[in-house]
């Protein structure tokens, strides 16, 4: 170890050296698309597993899915993977449609304009994106 750099640093760096399944990330430095570079819920350092591949706390990379687990995310947002199943159903939607893809922030503007409130904080999410899915 090196004491002239900082706990922080020397485990980045150790990640980044065995850089494999996986990205290392420091704060500020994470694909500008998942906008999660001015949080303040994140750590100092973002592992991401690639597609494909989970971390397990003791058991490390591999490409086992989870026995019993509530959720699997955490690959970048644009992977195949991360798209979620969107349907619609009632009087407030026409009927038959097949949408193409599009991020899920977009539901969000959606449901607010359906009950008919305002947003009382700002979102990413485009209320042109799934109006015409609206009657």
């Amino acid at each position: 170890k090196n004491p002239s750099i900082s706990a922080i640093d020397q485990a980045y760096n150790k990640l980044k050296m065995n850089q494999q399944n996986y990205k290392v990330y420091r704060t500020g430095e994470t694909p500008a698309n998942w906008k999660y570079n001015d949080v303040d819920r994140g750590g100092d350092i973002l592992v991401v597993a690639e597609p494909g591949y989970y971390l397990y706390k003791d058991e490390g990379f591999t490409t086992e899915p989870p026995r019993a687990s509530k959720a699997t995310h955490g690959w970048d947002p644009k992977t195949v993977e991360m798209r979620a199943l969107f349907i619609a159903y009632g009087s407030a939607f026409k009927k038959g449609l097949v949408l193409p893809v599009f991020d899920n922030v977009h539901v969000y503007p959606m449901m607010l304009e359906l009950l008919k409130v305002t947003s009382m904080t700002p979102n990413d999410g485009d209320p042109e994106v799934l109006t015409g899915i609206l009657k």
